[in-house]
């Protein structure tokens, strides 16, 4: 097998900026999710919990696909079979982009789930708050 070097100066520079994006749209999600104002369903926290978990998994297959480019590099042959690499890379930049678009769907949710509340609130004399606070009288 042929040593590509340049396929795995493109791995060592794309496995970070994934992780990255994982790292964001995690942290969009975990931020949502404990905002003020948002109320923890128990339909949704093993979905939430999955997720979590499986972006883990995915910031350590980025590393591991930039260690085994780092390697590649210094002995200057192929560590690992490129087609296993862009899949793996392929597989969390997809992951990312649903990761993404959860993210979407859970601050629509909250956004509704806030605006029915200040609907409610509005119905029951202007007195209560997001949170469901009443004013004293």
């Amino acid at each position: 097998m042929a040593y590509h070097e340049a396929f795995w100066v493109a791995v060592a520079a794309a496995a970070p900026v994934i992780a990255l994006a994982n790292t964001v749209t995690i942290t969009d999600i975990v931020g949502a999710r404990y905002s003020p104002g948002a109320r923890l369903r128990a339909g949704n926290s093993g979905s939430y919990y999955v997720v979590i978990f499986i972006a883990a998994a995915n910031l350590v297959f980025q590393a591991a696909w930039m260690v085994a480019a780092l390697i590649s590099l210094l002995h200057e042959n192929d560590s690992y079979f490129p087609s296993v690499v862009i899949a793996g890379l392929g597989g969390g930049l997809i992951y990312v982009l649903v990761t993404a678009y959860f993210s979407l769907k859970f601050r629509q949710e909250l956004h509704q789930e806030m605006e029915s509340t200040r609907t409610r609130a509005n119905k029951d004399g202007g007195l209560r708050t997001v949170v469901g606070w009443r004013s004293a009288d």
